[in-house]
C-alpha cells in the first residue's frame, strides 16, 4: 500500500496522473466533443444557409407617370414636356431658353414665356409646389415679385430681400418666408397645402407654417413657370425640376 501511495506521488510530481478507466473514458468524450465543438457550422452550401438574395431595388423615375397625384412634370431637357401621366405640355407652350442645371439642363427663367395651357387636372383642392431655383438678383422693391409658378389657385414667388410667398386663390391667404433664398446656389423649394396648412420649405427644412383651411377656387387659368401674372415680372436666374402634385408630398 505505501508502495503504491510512492508510485503515485512519483508519477503526479512527473506530470503524470493515475486514474481510474471511467476517468480515462470520460477524457476521451471531451476530446470528441471538443472535436465536435470544432467543426465548422453553417458552411456554404448548407441547407441551413439557404436564404435567397435581396431582390433588386427599382428606382422611382423623377416624373412618375404611373403616379396619379403628380400633375405636372418638367425638366427642361431640351424640351417642355411634362413627364405625368396628364402630358400637362405641348402645345400652347411658349419660348424658353435653357442652360446647365441643377441635373442636366435648367430653364433660363428671364429669357423664357412659359404657360401651361388650362387643364383640369391641375385644379386640385390641396397641392404640393416643388422646384429648384437658383436666383440671380432679389426683386429690387417691396412691390415687386418674381414669380415661379402662377395661376389663379395657387402661386409661389420670390419677394423683396428673397423671401419666399406662397399664396391661394386672390393672395388673401398667404404665407412668407422669415429666411432669404440664398442667391448663386441652387436650393430646392417646395409648398404644400393640405386644405388645413400651408407650408414652405428649403431643402426639406420647413421655414414657415401657417393655418389655413380655405377652398381652392376651380383653374380657369393656365400655369406660368417663371412668370408672376397679371404683372409678367418673370424670375431672375434658374428653374430646374419643377413638380406639381395634387396632394401632401415629402419636401
Amino acid at each position: 500500500m505505501v508502495t503504491v501511495r510512492w508510485l503515485a506521488l512519483l508519477f503526479a510530481g512527473c506530470g503524470f496522473q493515475i486514474g481510474t478507466g471511467a476517468a480515462i473514458e470520460d477524457a476521451s468524450n471531451d476530446a470528441s466533443d471538443d472535436a465536435s465543438n470544432d467543426a465548422p457550422r453553417d458552411a456554404p452550401g448548407d441547407a441551413t444557409d439557404a436564404s435567397p438574395p435581396d431582390a433588386p431595388i427599382t428606382p422611382v423615375a423623377f416624373c412618375n407617370s404611373l403616379d396619379p397625384n403628380l400633375r405636372g412634370c418638367y425638366r427642361f431637357e431640351g424640351n417642355l414636356d411634362d413627364g405625368s401621366m396628364y402630358a400637362n405640355g405641348g402645345a400652347g407652350v411658349g419660348s424658353y431658353a435653357t442652360t446647365n442645371g441643377h441635373i442636366g439642363q435648367a430653364l433660363v427663367a428671364a429669357n423664357s414665356t412659359i404657360t401651361v395651357p388650362f387643364d383640369a387636372s391641375l385644379s386640385t383642392g390641396q397641392f404640393t409646389l416643388q422646384l429648384w431655383i437658383r436666383p440671380t438678383i432679389y426683386p429690387a422693391t417691396s412691390v415687386a415679385r418674381m414669380g415661379l409658378l402662377d395661376n389663379n389657385s395657387y402661386r409661389l414667388m420670390v419677394h423683396y430681400g428673397g423671401v419666399v410667398r406662397c399664396a391661394l386663390n386672390t393672395g388673401v391667404q398667404d404665407l412668407y418666408t422669415t429666411t432669404s433664398v440664398p442667391l448663386a446656389t441652387w436650393t430646392r423649394v417646395t409648398c404644400i397645402y393640405d386644405q388645413a396648412t400651408l407650408k414652405i420649405y428649403f431643402n426639406g427644412i420647413e421655414q414657415a407654417s401657417a393655418n389655413h383651411n380655405v377652398g381652392l377656387d376651380g383653374l380657369s387659368t393656365g400655369t406660368t413657370i417663371g412668370r408672376q401674372e397679371p404683372s409678367g415680372d418673370p424670375f431672375v436666374g434658374l428653374i430646374d425640376d419643377v413638380r406639381i402634385f395634387s396632394a401632401p408630398v415629402a419636401p
